[in-house]
């Protein structure tokens, strides 16, 4: 199964992406991500990249999200405990972490949880408001 998130409702025209089915052997404790971007804050071109976490857990989870340039050069980081069964997502990672001035296309993320979730990114279009679902890879 795979699934589609999309706005505005239909029967409207939408922009979205589709979202990965997932088994429950997939959570990670660890992922890494490539290919995230961000346009300094400028919505009006370039991209923007959001992450997030689903904690399929019954108890709470502490992540950490650690983002770099594409030189390694640690960008900034942010920590937050997720509740039990909770999905979050920050709209853009990049001024999460702290560094929302950047400008990149070849940045990469590093996810650290205390036990195994469901860590996700989208990379979006700030012109067309298209998204690509980007998976987590081994590093």
């Amino acid at each position: 199964a795979t699934s589609r998130t999309y706005t505005p409702s239909l029967p409207a025209p939408t922009y979205g992406t589709g979202v990965p089915a997932l088994r429950e052997a997939d959570a990670q404790l660890s992922a890494f991500f490539l290919g995230l971007a961000c346009d300094g804050g400028n919505r009006s071109s370039g991209f923007r990249s959001n992450a997030g976490v689903y904690n399929p857990s019954d108890g709470p989870v502490e992540v950490t999200l650690r983002l770099y340039d594409g030189n390694s050069t640690l960008l900034g980081s942010v920590t937050r405990t997720w509740a039990a069964k909770e999905a979050f997502q920050y709209n853009d990672v990049f001024i999460a972490v702290g560094a929302g001035a950047t400008v990149t296309r070849s940045a990469f993320m590093e996810v650290s949880a205390t036990a195994p979730v469901f860590p996700f990114v989208t990379v979006i279009d700030n012109q067309s408001g298209d998204s690509v679902w980007v998976s987590s890879t081994q590093h």
